[in-house]
């Protein structure tokens, strides 16, 4: 399995893991939701931390992107698109640390010959 965040085939150290997980994605039925069933706010998702060995990067490796995707494009989601601009600027700064910290292992890899 490849690391998402340093793309490199890796071992990964297991952290938590916990199956049918409830996950809420923000979404409106048109329909009622019949409480009365056996599966009313039963979780159906996964949830599989791991640890890349190479980079360190946690990640839940049971992250079915397909189907949170089918989720977002339902007529019931609701988006929360409410952020302000500080927690944008925060979020930007976050990602470009990120960005920098890959690009110095890979650069350091790369002049190290790895």
């Amino acid at each position: 399995m490849k690391c998402p965040m340093c793309f490199k085939n890796s071992q990964f150290q297991p952290i938590f893991s916990h199956h049918n997980t409830f996950v809420s994605c923000s979404r409106l039925d048109s329909v009622a939701t019949d409480c009365t069933n056996e599966d009313y706010a039963c979780g159906k998702a996964k949830m599989d931390l791991v640890q890349c060995f190479e980079c360190g990067f946690v990640f839940n490796a049971s992250f079915d992107r397909e189907s949170m995707w089918k989720e977002y494009q339902k007529s019931g989601y609701m988006s929360r698109k409410i952020v302000s601009t500080s927690m944008n600027t925060s979020i930007q700064n976050i990602k470009n640390v990120i960005i920098s910290h890959c690009a110095t292992i890979n650069g350091a890899t790369t002049m190290g010959g790895g």
